[in-house]
């Protein structure tokens, strides 16, 4: 790390924050935008402004009631736009994307577009790039007090994803881990943001939960479930466990678990990983596409596709798996993804 240890990297990074910046990057032009509405509880992507399958998604706000859906980009008014996924650290009116764009202008989005990371100021409708498109970022985790940005892309030296650290405005950019045989995924920090977790895929093995503190010590989690069938499409194959988040309390960790390839985009329970007593249970089992969950101060946040009407929705659950609500539903054929709880 260039004379430095990675176990510091966390708590250097908050120091950081409160040092002076370089400017950010020329302005992209992000259309219109707007910050969530004073209620806004939560943030997702999703298609839901268009019927068309092709269309992209752009950001939404939503409060825990299911009240107040506000759109709150507009990238799809130019070039075909796709946002993956938002994350916001302290600010409400900025938040940082992953997102394609039809770079080639061949009217689709492919692997050939890449993804990229972007900082967008909904407030006055300004974006800046904090990581080229080339990088095929998979994940982002904007740290809740705001200090630097935790994400995983696919690495020059392997071609597989590795746990990449950044300030806010995308200098000191530092790999975390630098393995050559598998793959780090899907990465977000405690509330602290001292300590993160993500998934792991060892070669052709079911994904697992690994806990991160320091480039000499990874330690895993999980175990996942029984191997099965690879799920098309991805890298998962029955019994992976992905999508990591930790507790507010950081006491625990909400992940999925894929139980099945039903369906083409498998059936996967929500479990909970308690870090007090290194037990494994379940929130929410069952027959059913969920998505990754976001466990914030009212509950755990997740996509739910019903597999009778195929329409997909917005799932608000208690830790313990009661409470159940559906906060919004959409016309199948929508896209909704990674809804997080808003600062």
């Amino acid at each position: 790390m260039r004379g430095r240890s990675r176990v510091a990297l966390f708590p250097l990074l908050l120091a950081l924050s409160g040092c002076g910046q370089s400017e950010d990057n020329p302005f992209l032009g992000a259309g219109a935008s707007s910050a969530p509405a004073a209620g806004a509880e939560i943030v997702f992507v999703s298609s839901a402004w268009s019927t068309d399958a092709a269309a992209g998604r752009e950001v939404y706000a939503i409060r825990s009631d299911g009240g107040g859906l506000q759109r709150l980009t507009s990238f799809n008014s130019g070039r075909l736009t796709d946002v993956v996924e938002a994350s916001f650290g302290v600010e409400r009116g900025k938040v940082i994307l992953r997102r394609t764009q039809d770079r080639n202008g061949d009217g689709k989005l492919d692997a050939n577009d890449g993804v990229g990371l972007f900082v967008l100021d909904l407030a006055r409708g300004a974006e800046s790039e904090l990581l080229a498109a080339n990088w095929r970022v998979e994940s982002v985790d904007w740290s809740p007090n705001g200090a630097f940005v935790l994400h995983t892309a696919v690495s020059p030296a392997s071609g597989l994803e590795d746990l990449f650290v950044s300030e806010p405005n995308g200098a000191n950019r530092e790999a975390l881990t630098q393995t050559l045989t598998s793959r780090e995924r899907r990465s977000r920090t405690d509330p602290a943001g001292t300590v993160a977790i993500y998934e792991r895929i060892e070669g052709t093995a079911p994904a697992q939960i690994y806990f991160y503190l320091s480039s000499a010590t990874q330690l895993p989690l999980t175990t996942g479930g029984t191997p099965g069938d690879l799920l098309a499409g991805t890298p998962y194959r029955v019994g992976s466990d992905a999508d990591p988040d930790f507790s507010s309390q950081s006491d625990a960790i909400a992940f999925r678990r894929l139980t099945s390839t039903a369906g083409g985009t498998g059936h996967w329970d929500l479990m909970q990983f308690s870090l007090q007593t290194e037990q494994v249970t379940p929130i929410v089992t069952g027959p059913r596409y969920r998505g990754a969950p976001d466990w914030g101060p009212k509950g755990i946040v997740y996509v739910e596709l019903d597999p009778t009407t195929t329409q997909p929705s917005l799932v608000l659950i208690q830790p313990d798996g009661t409470g159940r609500t559906v906060l919004a539903t959409f016309p199948a054929g929508t896209k909704l993804d990674y809804p997080r709880w808003l600062p």
